[in-house]
């Protein structure tokens, strides 16, 4: 297939324009994958290590210690990469890589390269949600059993798909959708920039809803579509999870 998707977006002063091909998903995009992250790793370390300088020059002693940025990854990653599963690799949640945070850290510091190795990282991420993640019907990309039962995805393996998450069973469905939104920040609306696929997966969620904190995580996806019903479902609500609030989702209402 020769043929790719592209991918523009903005948030804030951060701009993307990515062409990412699907044949080379597979053994290709994993070593891009790598590399990329290798650059990320780099660029993390080098600002940390002008932090500490400056940290360590204001203090009374110049021996200030500072994890190495393989430390983090090799911690986050034990069960991905360290644990061997008969179906391979696998990944849960998408909404919570730390791609997004380090563009931002690149902005803030003024850092061309890191913005840049954050942004790409982000937006292979996003395409790969969108393509992996969020079914619909018409993209032909899973069975036709499975694409009418589901909207998204639980857990995705190197070798299959988990309608169920690690800590929930399949039936669920506000558990799978909040663990892909979580936290609720500026780039969600990329990651769900396809508002009439927002629409059938809210709806294929609201009968089944029961807990307070996963609400919210529904209504401010219902908010891309419907803004007036969004907003009088989250003002009912007594309860938030711990990556939200309810100033976030005001926030949130009212910047669509």
């Amino acid at each position: 297939m020769e043929e790719g998707t592209q991918l523009v977006f903005e948030c804030s002063k951060i701009r993307w324009l990515h062409f990412v091909t699907r044949a080379c998903y597979k053994d290709k995009l994993d070593r891009f994958f790598d590399e990329l992250e290798k650059l990320f790793a780099i660029d993390m370390q080098a600002q940390m290590a002008r932090d500490q300088r400056r940290h360590c020059l204001r203090g009374k002693k110049a021996t200030c210690s500072l994890p190495g940025v393989s430390q983090f990854f090799g911690e986050r990653e034990t069960l991905l990469v360290k644990q061997e599963f008969e179906d391979g690799r696998n990944q849960e949640s998408t909404s919570e890589a730390a791609y997004y945070a380090g563009a931002l850290l690149g902005l803030a510091y003024g850092d061309s390269s890191l913005v840049d190795t954050g942004s790409t990282l982000v937006a292979l991420e996003i395409l790969a949600a969108q393509t992996w993640w969020h079914v619909k019907a018409e993209d032909n990309l899973y069975e036709e059993e499975f694409a009418k039962d589901n909207r998204i995805v639980g857990v995705l393996w190197a070798n299959k798909r988990d309608s169920k998450l690690w800590w929930a069973p399949a039936t669920c469905r506000e558990c799978r959708l909040g663990i892909q939104v979580l936290p609720l920040l500026p780039i969600t609306e990329t990651l769900f920039s396809d508002a009439a696929y927002v629409k059938e997966l809210v709806e294929w969620i609201v009968p089944f809803l029961s807990s307070q904190g996963w609400k919210g995580m529904t209504y401010a996806l219902q908010g891309i579509y419907d803004k007036k019903t969004a907003l009088q479902n989250i003002r009912k609500l007594t309860g938030f999870d711990d990556g939200n609030s309810f100033t976030n989702l005001l926030w949130w209402i009212h910047n669509r």
